[in-house]
């Protein structure tokens, strides 16, 4: 038996506020210096980013908001839907997705996932819509559906003329996975409406928090821009937007700042190459693994995928051995591991008493308990391939599994 020892870290840290995002910032913060004026909210920078933001998707516009919480609860307040109305969301999420809704006034219902995948599909959609009106509710309104992970819902060209069909509004969740793919195009282009996170850890970063929504139908543009900045009408040229005897309606303040586009800009610029690497180094990994017998997988992981991070699922071994597995890579290799993901919304005790239907999501149960995930960076290498290895086989014979 091999003697597992504690090794020096070499996982190298991200830095995605490389030099050029540096040289970025500080080119914006000159320009305004010079100019003598003081950086606004909606300038140059944010105008630049969100233009360019929209034709990446082929979105009429898109909107540059304080955080991606606050994407999802405009995008939830736009569309016009009643108060008290039951909103679906994908039961694998963030808790400020969640919130958005029950801040919005609205109701949550959870929607499990598929086999081995963190992802709702068309048939547990229609399964949470069902029980919803089988409960003597009221039919859910909306769809609030979470790329998680990098991984794009498959179905989601399927779920999206699923909702058209029965009136159900559809609001895509990409902070995850911006720019994955799928057969049909880009996530976040199936929905009315899609939000993104761009904090500083997501693929796209903005250096802090950053959130984006994107206007596939400009129905709810007007909607959208009044929401995100205090009911204001900022389209309009002809009055005074500072006075609020002008404002459609009572909203908040979800602006951004004109540092914070000038980094997600540069961001931006690099994000094929950022998914790439990050595509590179998941598929060679995920070879090495199964060429070396090490019973951790993820078969669904293909070029589509904008990785954030990469889940891996035990194959052939039960939950435990997967999670002790998992505890020694981390422990002795300072493997970069979230062992215990703790974003299955069913588990949160605070979460019950306001959910439309209560639901344990025993598929999405299952996929958390037989997996765990590794924090992804695309500075990573070869080098980081053979560590995990090398920790993967090490916890493998410190538990004796020998029957690979």
């Amino acid at each position: 038996m091999k003697v597992l020892t504690r090794e020096k870290e070499t996982f190298p840290k991200r830095e995605a506020f490389g030099w050029r995002e540096y040289f970025s910032l500080v080119r914006c913060a000159t320009k305004y210096r010079l100019r003598h004026v003081d950086p606004p909210y909606a300038g140059e920078y944010q105008e630049m980013f969100e233009k360019k933001f929209a034709e990446q998707f082929g979105a009429s516009q898109s909107r540059l908001v304080s955080t991606g919480t606050s994407a999802i609860y405009i995008a939830l307040k736009a569309i016009g839907i009643p108060t008290n109305s039951t909103v679906m969301v994908s039961g694998i999420t963030d808790g400020g997705c969640i919130s958005a809704i029950i801040e919005s006034g609205f109701r949550p219902a959870l929607v499990d996932t598929g086999v081995e995948s963190f992802n709702i599909t068309l048939e547990t959609v229609i399964k949470t819509f069902e029980a919803i009106k089988s409960q003597n509710q009221e039919p859910a309104k909306c769809l609030v559906a979470c790329h998680i992970g990098g991984e794009p819902i498959t179905e989601i060209a399927r779920i999206a003329e699923w909702c058209k069909a029965q009136g159900v509004f559809l609001i895509e969740d990409c902070s995850q996975a911006i720019k994955a793919r799928v057969n049909e195009g880009l996530v976040g282009t199936f929905g009315q409406l899609s939000a993104f996170s761009i904090m500083y850890r997501k693929n796209l970063s903005s250096g802090g928090s950053g959130g984006v929504v994107l206007i596939n139908d400009n129905n709810y543009l007007e909607n959208v821009l009044g929401h995100s900045d205090r009911g204001k009408p900022i389209w309009r040229t002809d009055i005074n937007l500072n006075n609020p005897a002008y404002n459609l309606f009572p909203a908040l303040n979800h602006n951004s700042s004109e540092f914070v586009a000038s980094v997600a800009l540069t961001s931006l610029n690099r994000l094929e190459k950022t998914n790439e690497k990050r595509r590179r180094f998941c598929t060679e990994l995920l070879d090495t693994l199964r060429r070396n017998g090490i019973p951790i997988d993820n078969q669904k992981f293909n070029e589509n995928w904008a990785p954030f991070y990469l889940t891996l699922f035990g194959k052939g071994i039960d939950q435990q051995e997967v999670k002790d597995i998992a505890n020694k890579m981390l422990e002795k290799f300072s493997v970069p591991l979230l062992v215990n993901y703790g974003c299955l919304a069913s588990s949160w005790p605070w979460l019950e008493k306001y959910l439309a239907i209560v639901d344990s999501l025993p598929q999405a149960r299952y996929n958390i308990e037989n997996s765990f995930n590794l924090l992804l960076n695309e500075k990573y290498k070869k080098s980081h391939v053979k560590r995990i290895l090398k920790a993967a086989s090490a916890a493998l014979d410190a538990k004796t599994i020998r029957r690979w």
